[in-house]
């Protein structure tokens, strides 16, 4: 295969319009070079109005004899049709630009004479291509108001039916607890061994979310030994945007969902709002130590297989300690969280309404999330890198996006329709 430089062809190209323009214009030695002198006709977009506009353009310049001129024709959208209308009928009727030219430039202008070409009376008499005989009860009108009929219903059924499928996403998830809810009453009136006092939904879904979180935790301890690519080249997959998210955001965010389902109920089951001070520090720095804990471990068996690579991220004991102080600083966040996913009033025991709880909890969780991760990077202070601070902040903005999402859908899905509903009956009485 024989390599064409760019110049090359550039070259052949101007070689071939100087042969064109002798043809169009005649040998002449004394015309300025072609490299000098390249002219361009562009016809701009606007359908048939952009067509009809650009003929007048191309009759114009044939009465001036220009058109032979013109080494380059552009065209877009409307511009297209007329364009390839002209060299269409060059090629059919196998004529030179010179031609087209003098049958352009001939025509009459009085409106008594019919004195254009066939092929220009041709595209007049077809300009309306989408309907191209005329008439409200012509073939061509009603074939054209059934096609965009039937094209209209087929987008909006697909567009419907996809804002259905999203608006079913929060019913779906509030389904499967309530399947949960059911396997833990059946669970209840069969099983009768020693872990019967743990077949709670609220434990199930715990379990569940510790197990989905523990997968994006996984990999945001990888993601501490990705961020110098010089020494974990093997570890950079997973560090671009859409892996991250779906392999750390959106597991993160489903196990805040799951715990936020368990934590709402446990806040009243175990009275630990009623001892804030001894036992929320203890809720907070397990849920957030824990995952920094299993976070340190990968980072510690990845270190411990490649350790030419070195260490990478803030040492173990400024994160593990730091962490502790932020969980059990952050924990007296849910107290106000409780007010949030708890009705006033409640008791031990009872059963608040899943969707409150996943509606309001799961975004204020995420929230929780957050400030604990703006709070752990201020105990560390110089501890953390500034590759370290931006891979924070950009986890946190995902997670704020995925939060305004979850909130705006769930809300829309149930809240908005029973707004509506009870407005209507309102009306109605």
């Amino acid at each position: 295969m024989t390599n064409i430089s760019v110049e090359e062809v550039l070259d052949q190209e101007l070689q071939q319009i100087q042969v064109s323009r002798n043809l169009r214009l005649g040998k002449n030695p004394e015309r300025p070079a072609v490299a000098n002198t390249l002219i361009g006709l562009a016809f701009s977009g606007g359908g048939i109005r952009s067509a009809t506009f650009n003929l007048g353009i191309l009759q114009a310049l044939a009465k001036a004899r220009l058109l032979r001129t013109i080494d380059y024709i552009s065209s877009v959208s409307g511009g297209g049709y007329i364009s390839s209308w002209l060299m269409a009928w060059m090629s059919h009727q196998k004529i030179g630009i010179k031609q087209v030219e003098e049958y352009l430039a001939n025509q009459s202008e009085s409106p008594s004479e019919v004195a254009e070409r066939p092929e220009v009376r041709f595209l007049r008499n077809y300009s309306n291509y989408l309907t191209p005989r005329k008439g409200l009860l012509g073939a061509d009108f009603w074939t054209f108001a059934c096609s965009y009929l039937r094209n209209t219903l087929l987008n909006q059924t697909i567009l419907v039916l996809l804002l259905l499928s999203i608006l079913l996403v929060p019913r779906s998830i509030v389904i499967a607890l309530h399947y949960l809810e059911r396997t833990e009453q059946h669970l209840q009136a069969t099983y009768s061994g020693p872990l019967q006092d743990y077949m709670y939904a609220q434990y199930f879904a715990l379990a569940l979310g510790a197990i989905v979180g523990l997968v994006g935790v996984f990999f945001m301890g990888l993601n501490l030994l990705s961020l110098d690519p010089e020494k974990n080249k093997n570890y950079r997959w997973f560090t671009q945007q859409a892996w991250v998210q779906r392999l750390i955001v959106i597991p993160l965010f489903i196990a805040a969902g799951l715990t936020t389902y368990g934590l709402a109920h446990f806040l009243t089951d175990y009275d630990i709002l009623s001892h804030p001070y001894r036992r929320l520090p203890l809720v907070g720095i397990a849920l957030y130590s824990g995952q920094w804990i299993v976070a340190l471990l990968v980072r510690w068996l990845v270190w411990s297989k490649h350790k030419s690579a070195g260490i990478a991220g803030p040492p173990t004991w400024l994160l593990l300690t730091t962490a502790v102080f932020t969980g059990a600083i952050v924990s007296f966040l849910f107290i106000p969280f409780a007010h949030i996913v708890i009705p006033a009033g409640a008791v031990q025991g009872q059963t608040f309404s899943n969707w409150r709880v996943l509606t309001f909890g799961t975004p204020a969780f995420a929230l929780i999330m957050l400030l604990a991760g703006v709070l752990h990077i201020g105990l560390m202070g110089r501890g953390m890198s500034d590759a370290h601070r931006e891979w924070w902040g950009r986890l946190g903005g995902w997670l704020m996006i995925y939060s305004m999402c979850w909130l705006f859908l769930f809300s829309i899905a149930i809240y908005f329709p029973t707004r509506f509903t009870s407005s209507s009956s309102t009306h109605r009485a």
